[in-house]
């Protein structure tokens, strides 16, 4: 008697306010939604062709590959576009050596701190063989790996680079917020205003901000941090709608004038670290 199953699947949903509770109740480890692009540059050797890159024209199951394990993992995922720019700016033998060099001086077109470099081969033996190059805000990563075949290959080489990956921009809450004081020019009309504070009141590290002063088009704010000023700097660098400027003296209402006014206004620049930015793109 024949038999047949019925395959039954199952849909999840979930309240992301109740799972970042959880996790801030319980001092768990967050990761900011808002998270660097990971840059790859692959090259394979082998004896018919030789070296060459990696792309999804030539090899298109390993790449989808890496875009779907990337993608599980919640990990943004930059390919390079392998246009004119980029083979002047890197040659399959400077991605095969793991020139560090020329591997940051080409990454910089695509506005990202976080790359990895990686090259794969066959050996004699019939194992598959990487030896990558991680680099993330200046941080850099050898390991070699190994698998039998290059699909196994990629599912070492992506769990480990991620696990990198959050481990430089994951954070414990901090129960006793550290403040930081933001200057930010340009806001000019109340669009500006609400969408340049709507975007911080969204970023995780940020557990709320206040508004200290509006002086023509500059914005004072407070920033009640629940993680590191550094995750906060990397994210406002990233973001193509914020530009980091020199600071300038900062004017607080109501203490302007009098000695008494500057040794309170530097008591508490002394306490509070600050930021200057300006709204409105590159």
């Amino acid at each position: 008697m024949g038999s047949s199953s019925t395959g039954f699947g199952i849909k999840l949903n979930y309240a992301p306010s109740s799972i970042n509770k959880l996790l801030r109740e319980n001092r768990l480890q967050v990761w900011p939604s808002d998270r660097p692009g990971l840059l790859v540059w692959m090259v394979i050797d082998n004896s018919v062709s030789g070296r060459h890159f990696i792309t999804s024209e030539n090899m298109p199951k390993t790449v989808k590959t890496l875009e779907v394990l990337m993608g599980d993992r919640g990990a943004p995922l930059i390919l390079p576009l392998h246009d004119l720019q980029d083979t002047r700016n890197i040659s399959e033998n400077d991605v095969w050596n793991l020139n560090q060099s020329k591997l940051n001086a080409a990454a910089a077109r695509y506005n990202t701190n976080a790359w990895m470099a990686l090259r794969v081969y066959k050996s004699s033996t019939g194992q598959w063989r990487a030896a990558r190059l991680l680099s993330l805000n200046g941080d850099d990563d050898l390991d070699e790996l190994v698998a039998n075949n290059l699909i196994g290959l990629m599912n070492k080489v992506v769990p480990d680079a991620v696990d990198n990956l959050a481990s430089h921009y994951a954070y414990v809450p901090d129960t006793n917020a550290e403040e930081v004081l933001l200057q930010l020019e340009n806001i000019n009309n109340y669009q500006n205003f609400y969408k340049a504070t709507r975007y911080l009141e969204s970023l995780e590290v940020v557990r709320h901000l206040t508004v200290s002063e509006v002086d023509k088009d500059r914005l004072v704010l407070h920033l009640f941090m629940e993680g590191d000023i550094n995750l906060l700097l990397d994210t406002l660098r990233r973001d193509k709608r914020m530009t980091e400027k020199s600071l300038p003296p900062l004017m607080i209402p109501g203490l302007k004038g009098t000695n008494a006014g500057v040794n309170e206004a530097a008591h508490i620049l002394a306490q509070t670290q600050n930021l200057y930015f300006m709204w409105g793109g590159h």
